[in-house]
């Protein structure tokens, strides 16, 4: 793994994503889940969620932003995944592509 190249801030905050399920060639289908932003850094987040995701998936994103009722939306790709424990919680590492 390439060492980082911004710093990381702790950051405790639940966000909303979607992940894309290609059904056919033609249509095109949205999963949305929920979970956990840990970290964050100008290239991208570290999120906790319950679903394995896959490395080179692409997430759209609702990113809250502090102290206003807003999110920003933006779209990250998948870098890495790690099992946390036996009940199925996934720590990812995602790249900012917006």
């Amino acid at each position: 793994m390439k060492p980082r190249h911004a710093q990381r801030f702790i950051l405790s905050l639940n966000v909303s994503y979607e992940t894309s399920v290609h059904q056919n060639s033609r249509q095109t289908i949205y999963d949305k889940a929920k979970g956990k932003v840990l970290n964050v850094s100008a290239g991208g987040v570290c999120l906790l969620t319950d679903e394995a995701l896959k490395v080179g998936q692409v997430l759209k994103m609702a990113l809250p932003l502090p102290s206003v009722e807003a999110t920003t939306p933006t779209l990250a790709e998948v870098r890495w995944v790690q099992k946390q424990n036996e009940k199925g919680i996934y720590q990812a590492g995602l790249r900012f592509l917006l």
